[in-house]
């Protein structure tokens, strides 16, 4: 995805850049989405950005919200990528949830599969044709219930 490798190759090579642009644009909430050229998106995200109230409602959740004050935690976080984790999956005890759709490209499959292979009571949630953002629109409530019964 060409957005993600700006953002992430900023956060690794030009910090100090990305940060500057972030701290712009977490201040301003859009209601207009990335042009798919850029944001690749899968076609079923890509359908609901076509609605501008779900791009406000995402842009307030994510961008805004993670740079309220500064935007220097999102570069910190973007960096976390490049960095060994510091800890084993295995010895995650406690049951993880996952959930995952079958076209999401932001976070690849290898992820959800990582999780799966090496969390001792991970319980995977995938679902068939589901992007990135649509997962949050159309499973949330399921996310929720299951949550509140653990």
């Amino acid at each position: 995805m060409h957005a993600n490798k700006y953002y992430f190759g900023a956060a690794k090579y030009a910090p100090w850049l990305l940060q500057g642009v972030m701290n712009v644009v977490g201040k301003k909430v859009s209601d207009k989405p990335l042009p798919r050229w850029l944001s690749q998106l899968p076609q079923v995200d890509h359908q609901l950005m076509k609605n501008p109230s779900i791009v406000k409602y995402f842009t307030t959740i994510t961008t805004s919200e993670a740079c309220l004050l500064t935007a220097k935690g999102v570069v910190q976080e973007a960096r976390l990528y490049f960095a060994d984790a510091g800890y084993d999956l295995s010895r995650i005890l406690q049951p993880v949830h996952y959930w995952w759709g079958s076209v999401d490209n932001v976070v690849i499959q290898s992820h959800p599969k990582a999780v799966e292979e090496n969390v001792p009571n991970a319980v995977m949630h995938y679902k068939k044709n589901e992007g990135h953002l649509s997962i949050y629109v159309n499973w949330m409530k399921e996310v929720v219930q299951t949550i509140a019964k653990e």
